[in-house]
């Protein structure tokens, strides 16, 4: 670098400026936040060298007790603001085991004479990252520096605008270290909002603001039984509208006048949604309409715009008059194009929704669609540094939508959806969200545009292992890291006693292994994709898990060690693998032929046949390899044991109205047993019969995968907390 003292970095397309702290590429700026920042200085400043994770560490976090998973996140955060990939390596690339190295040449200048001024400030308030260099102090006579009275003679003996001159430098100095020290960056790094928490509880389910932004609806879920709340946005005391009870809500909404709430509901007596409404500050409800879900209150309060499948396997965009309850059909969706029913929002005009929906072709790409009421007409939007587009709030102004997405190639195990805003005029798309929590909830928003209500997500899982006839003896294996999701989304042992598990950042899903006491930790599968639901072959040879790393979920196969990596599906949306007892087969669920069925596929790949041509998924085989256990869905959720010679049914059992069977269900050792998961712990099924029994001595905590060890010697599980509040965000816009 040809200047001793660079402050311009250019490199590729990108020009960045360390005093102004921007980025450009080709002369439009993008964002990056403070850390992804001071993480690119390194690098630019280390271009060709290899960094090790470490070095990394202790430049960006001088001083700072932080884990590896920090870093790995801004990494992340930095590949995907540049438009870079771990398996491109076109600029930063991963040497496994050892850190990163920075691929483009880099050019360095100091800042134009035009700044010197700037640039003498900078020199003087900020050493480049990892410096030990001091800048020297202005010059002092030897009195002046030793005696008490220097400041004050120096004081007198100067001229007037000599001392306010340096005052004001002083005073730009301290502005200057402010922002280098992590204060706001103008134009860059992290959005600025006033965000005020409503809650506390961590329970929160749905919420909304009603229109004139003073009072708040919301719902929570403790262990089954649902209540609705009224909170006051300025503070105080809540007020229970709806006791506890078994009745779920997918939707809150206030009346124009603030006067009235509008929600959605349903119980598992009845199975229909019910539209009712009733007075803000309690009183009696009032059932508006049958079989409304999800919907959307357009702005005068007179109409609800919502989803609806049809009996021949399309969704439908409905608009209902509420004084004469009068359906129109407003857009038809065949599965080739559908929509999420629980995304549309109205123009303030009444003239438009705004609504997220997707292409068969792309199932997980979803994109934003503005549908003329009258007409039916569609357009939509692209949105390429957004994924998946999960909910829209149409703002009362008319100038803009806010969305909450997951940015860029986001394939976390918990989808990290971020908010932000679209203005509709310029097509400018700006971040009101950037960190680890996930805000997937529900967003709504004042009359006034000017304050938004959401749903922060924040969980954090680990892995334990305990005995299994003495589980309340487990002990943690794996450290806490939020963001990370240890085993959330795969758990599976090898024959000699390894763990096989999954874990993420906020850009990928990996799959990992390590000794059963935790230590040893090692990825087998590099970023950039989504591997998960990893199952370990019977006779440790193959790691076999479903990834989105041919463009679309199918079934993969690699060595134990992570080499060797085969595709055995293709085609059709692959999902859930388990491994037959003799290792011979994978059996997987399709998603999008034209019914759901479970296949099966050679472990060596080549033709898949079908073993049942119904829904049944997540299978799990006995022991012995005579049986496999699967969730089978016929006029409602039950646990299915079928034989694993004939394919057909021997048993099926009911399961707890709180029973998750969309994961993985296990066999306990010894052939007689089943078990799988709701929220708050396991279910033990005998296949001989019986009422389903809880398993005693775990954790009064939420838990998640689950298996035990080939030779039924140890039980590992993800424990963790979900942590859902409620938090106002002011002066977004």
């Amino acid at each position: 670098m040809s200047d001793a003292n660079p402050s311009i970095y250019s490199f590729n397309e990108f020009e960045v400026d360390a005093l102004e702290q921007t980025v450009t590429r080709s002369g439009e700026n993008i964002v990056l936040n403070n850390r992804a920042f001071d993480l690119l200085l390194v690098f630019l400043n280390n271009s060709g060298r290899l960094i090790t994770k470490r070095e990394l560490v202790d430049k960006v976090w001088a001083g700072q007790l932080v884990e590896e998973s920090n870093l790995t996140v801004q990494i992340s955060t930095l590949r995907r603001t540049l438009g870079d990939t771990k398996d491109l390596n076109s600029l930063i690339q991963t040497v496994s085991g050892r850190g990163y190295r920075f691929i483009p040449e880099v050019s360095a200048k100091a800042a134009s004479s035009g700044a010197s001024s700037f640039t003498e400030v900078g020199s003087l308030s900020h050493n480049p990252i990892g410096s030990t260099d001091k800048a020297e102090p202005a010059a002092f006579t030897n009195e002046e520096k030793s005696g008490e009275g220097a400041p004050q003679k120096w004081f007198m003996s100067t001229p007037m605008s000599v001392v306010v001159s340096a005052l004001l430098g002083c005073l730009l100095l301290i502005v200057v270290g402010y922002f280098w020290k992590g204060g706001p960056r103008a134009n860059f790094g992290a959005p600025r909002n006033v965000i005020k928490r409503l809650t506390t509880d961590g329970n929160v389910e749905i919420a909304a603001i009603s229109r004139d932004g003073k009072f708040f609806a919301y719902t929570t879920n403790d262990k089954g039984q649902r209540t609705l709340w009224l909170g006051d946005t300025d503070g105080g005391k809540h007020f229970q509208l709806r006791g506890p009870s078994e009745i779920a809500y997918s939707r809150l909404s206030f009346s124009p006048d603030s006067k009235l709430l509008y929600y959605s509901s349903y119980s598992d007596q009845s199975s229909e949604h019910v539209l009712n409404r009733m007075p803000i500050f309690g009183g009696a409800q009032e059932k508006i309409a049958d079989g409304v879900d999800d919907f959307s209150l357009s702005s005068d309060g007179t109409q609800i715009a919502f989803g609806r499948s049809s009996g021949d396997g399309k969704d439908l965009l409905l608009v209902s008059d509420l004084s004469r309850n009068q359906e129109r059909v407003v857009a038809s969706f065949d599965k080739s194009r559908s929509f999420k029913f629980n995304s549309v929002s109205w123009s303030p005009d009444g003239t438009r929704l705004a609504l997220s929906c997707y292409q068969e072709s792309a199932v997980d790409r979803r994109e934003l669609a503005l549908i003329t009421i009258s007409s039916g007409r569609l357009e939509t939007i692209k949105l390429s540094n957004l994924y998946e587009i999960n909910q829209t709030l149409w703002l009362k102004t008319g100038d803009g939508i806010v969305i909450t997405a997951t940015p860029g190639r986001s394939f976390s195990a918990v989808p990290n959806y971020q908010m932000g805003y679209l203005d509709l005029k310029s097509g400018e798309y700006r971040a009101i969200t950037s960190d680890l929590s996930t805000y997937n909830s529900l967003v709504s928003g004042s009359d006034d545009s000017r304050s938004l209500l959401t749903v922060e997500h924040r969980q954090v899982n680990n892995i334990w292992v305990a005995p299994p006839d003495s589980l309340s003896q487990a002990k943690q294996i794996t450290t806490a890291a939020f963001g990370r999701n240890d085993g959330l989304a795969g758990l599976d042992w090898t024959p000699d006693g390894h763990i096989v598990f999954n874990n993420s950042d906020q850009e990928s899903q990996f799959i990992s292994i390590m000794n059963a006491d935790g230590s040893d930790q090692r990825e087998l599968t590099s970023s950039g994709f989504a591997d998960n639901s990893s199952i370990v072959s019977n006779d440790g040879r193959y790691i076999v898990f479903q990834s989105n790393r041919s463009g679309s979920f199918e079934i993969w196969r690699m060595n134990i060690d992570g080499s060797d990596l085969k595709q055995l599906t293709f085609g059709d949306e692959n999902v859930h693998p388990a491994v037959s007892r003799d290792d011979r087969y994978v059996y997987y669920k399709t998603v999008l032929s034209k019914t759901d069925q479970l296949r099966r596929v050679s472990i060596d790949g080549g033709e898949p046949e079908v073993v049942l041509d119904k829904e049944a998924e997540w299978c799990g085989f006995s022991s012995d390899g005579k049986y496999f256990a699967a969730s089978s869905i016929t006029d409602r959720p039950r646990l299915a044991v079928f034989s694993a010679s004939t394919n057909e049914i021997v048993n099926q059992f009911d399961v707890p109205k709180t029973a998750i069977l969309n994961t993985y269900i296990r066999w306990m050792p010894g052939d007689q047993t089943i078990v799988y998961r709701d929220a708050w712990g396991l279910w033990a099924q005998s296949i001989n019969g019986g009422e389903p029994k809880k398993l005693e001595d775990l954790p009064k905590e939420k838990l998640y995968t689950y298996a035990w060890s080939k030779d039924g010697k140890q039980f590992a599980f993800v424990r963790g907390a979900e942590i859902r509040d409620v938090i106002l965000i002011n002066d977004f816009h």
